[in-house]
């Protein structure tokens, strides 16, 4: 599958996790997620790779992304971030 077919399974794997009240595991599907959307799009916008917090701002300097869908991003990623090292 291509980048966005692939996106789309990991939200639907996400969803699926959350379902079966298996919520570190979402999380972590969700960082995965989030990741893979922000290296797709930073790739697009020929953005070179950093640290995730540099690429979402990169992204929405650029023009690449709205303000609401980088703090959504950096909101995201920080609580993933904090289910996979807490759980």
């Amino acid at each position: 599958p291509n980048g966005w077919d692939k996106n789309r399974q990991n939200v639907q794997e996400t969803e699926r996790l959350m379902g079966q009240k298996q919520y570190n595991q979402s999380m972590i599907k969700a960082k995965q997620t989030v990741e893979y959307m922000v290296k797709l799009q930073c790739e697009q916008a020929g953005i070179m790779e950093g640290s995730m917090d540099s690429m979402i701002h990169e992204l929405y300097n650029n023009g690449w992304i709205s303000k609401s869908t980088a703090e959504h991003y950096l909101q995201n990623h920080a609580i993933s971030t904090r289910a996979v090292h807490t759980g």
